[in-house]
């Protein structure tokens, strides 16, 4: 390179430069994509950071369970339906006693399902972060706890029918474990806590089994009414 000229040898030097750079890059574009295929992170760290950030790792504890959550809330929707028109055949509802017992026993039954409904629809979209569903459940189930227990105080006031230890631990203490279990599964979503979806599983299920109990027992109720004013 002796005899070439200054500005040869700039340009000589310039794609030396060039050819070195662009094989760094294949080289770099080589080893991601080696990478990718076999399933490893380029960079763990910032992935993960990025991950955290956004919420896609703490939110993925709920994969898995949109089949449960779709059930609950099939189920759910089916027995408001139901329920309604348990109350058109009912007979003795629209006297003053009736009314209070309404109040008393069949408004929590509607608000059990549609807790059911409400809790399994919000566990079903794609939320970024788990703060958001943790804190409107967490809400939810704090309220449904303070209702509960205005419910079940009303309930002992009135003389709707006789009610036993069972009846009782399905009208009142089941529905209190489920709350509470809603406000746990909450608080773990938020920390998360791999036993948070399992909580907020076992909530759903004791609201609907109450549910259906109350359900069940206003279904006898009516249908002794019935045969009352038949008779």
């Amino acid at each position: 390179m002796t005899g070439c000229p200054p500005t040869l040898m700039r340009i000589n030097s310039i794609s030396i430069r060039g050819l070195q750079r662009n094989a760094f890059l294949t080289s770099e574009t080589n080893v991601r994509l080696h990478h990718y295929g076999s399933g490893q992170d380029v960079n763990p760290k910032v992935s993960s950071d990025k991950l955290t950030a956004f919420g896609f790792q703490s939110i993925s504890m709920l994969h898995g369970w949109e089949n449960f959550f779709i059930a609950a809330a099939t189920a759910g929707a089916t027995l408001i339906g139901l329920l309604f028109v348990a109350i058109t055949l009912g007979t003795g509802l629209s006297t003053p006693h009736g009314l209070d017992a309404t109040r008393a026993f069949l408004t929590p039954i509607l608000i059990r399902f549609s807790g059911v409904l409400f809790v399994s629809l919000a566990m079903l979209p794609p939320w970024p972060s788990v703060w958001p569903v943790g804190i409107i459940l967490g809400l939810f189930g704090l309220t449904g706890l303070l209702y509960q227990i205005h419910t079940s105080v009303n309930q002992r006031k009135v003389d709707f029918v006789s009610l036993d230890w069972l009846d009782w631990t399905l009208f009142s203490v089941a529905p209190v474990l489920g709350n509470v279990s809603l406000i746990v599964g909450a608080a773990g979503l938020i920390a998360q806590r791999p036993f948070a979806p399992y909580a907020i599983a076992g909530a759903t299920a004791l609201l609907l089994l109450a549910g259906i109990f109350g359900a069940w027992r206003l279904t006898l109720w009516i249908a002794k009414s019935r045969d009352k004013t038949q008779r």
